[in-house]
């Protein structure tokens, strides 16, 4: 296949088109999960989740700024958790799988602290002890 000049011209004035587009999705996916404070393990869940829950990218934008969307945002990541096997479906905690959420630049003794720390924070609703979850872990700094 030959290109001439008007193809190859034809093709940069795409890339050129597309290439902002592309930066646009990147800035606005990064910008999001920091907005919403996931850790890069979990950041592969997020689609599947909001499509699990319907939830809107404007809803998803404003989840982690507004109180009144808690529960939404606790169920979010309730959902992330048991995708990461985090949480089993009945809601009880796996200490195994834990390690693969916390912040690989965390010392690993560290890291078994915090799960060893975190590992009682449960309740009755899966969604809630999402929460309380990254609370705990939050406080020990491992996300």
């Amino acid at each position: 296949m030959r290109f001439s000049v008007r193809s190859s011209t034809l093709l940069i004035k795409m890339r050129v088109q597309v290439l902002p587009f592309c930066l646009l999705v990147m800035i606005y996916t990064t910008c999001f999960t920091l907005a919403l404070k996931i850790p890069m393990t979990m950041q592969k869940h997020l689609k599947p989740c909001q499509t699990e829950l319907n939830l809107t990218d404007s809803t998803l934008m404003n989840i982690e700024k507004n109180d009144e969307k808690r529960e939404l945002r606790s169920c979010l990541g309730a959902c992330m958790l048991k995708r990461e096997g985090v949480l089993n479906a009945n809601g009880t905690f796996n200490k195994m799988k834990a390690i693969n959420i916390i912040d690989p630049r965390v010392s690993k003794e560290d890291a078994y602290k915090a799960i060893d720390n975190c590992q009682n924070e449960v309740s009755k609703n899966i969604c809630e002890t999402a929460e309380l979850l990254y609370k705990c872990f939050t406080v020990y700094n491992v996300l």
